[in-house]
């Protein structure tokens, strides 16, 4: 996790491009070019990298869809916990899409979650970048939590 808690501010150069120095970075750790959406390649590449350092692989589907990633590992036997906890992927659906979201958790509540995310929105919606964000936890709304994956023994 302190590799992406080390991430924090950076942002999309220019502003709302899918694209800058270290997007790029994040984006082509799971093979794709500047201007995809990259929340899902900011925590691959947050996990591919700390796995690296520590001489071990992180075998994961490389893919920068969070609906695709999240179906790939209950398919291939990757846990999903009731109860997340700190580190944890939380992925979100896009209602009425094939798209969705995918960040870190840093903390679980009934009525809310703290995460850690890239391709975000800051305070005032004039860029996106990796920030903390504390979202509500529902079923409902246009983006609706989906589940969480854990790499957890």
């Amino acid at each position: 996790m302190q590799k992406a808690k080390n991430m924090i501010g950076i942002v999309e150069t220019p502003p709302k491009s899918n694209s800058g120095k270290w997007i790029d970075i994040f984006l082509n750790s799971i093979e794709l070019k500047s201007g995809n959406a990259w929340c899902v390649a900011f925590c691959q590449w947050a996990y591919r990298t700390a796995a690296s350092e520590l001489f071990t692989k992180f075998n994961l589907l490389k893919t920068g869809q969070s609906l695709l990633l999240f179906n790939y590992v209950s398919k291939h036997g990757i846990k999903s916990y009731l109860k997340p906890e700190y580190g944890d992927w939380v992925i979100f659906e896009k209602t009425n899409s094939i798209w969705g979201h995918t960040a870190f958790l840093l903390e679980y509540h009934n009525n809310y979650i703290i995460t850690l995310e890239g391709n975000t929105s800051n305070e005032d919606n004039s860029n996106d970048g990796v920030f903390i964000k504390k979202r509500t936890v529902n079923k409902f709304g246009w983006l609706k939590l989906k589940g969480f994956i854990s790499f957890r023994e």
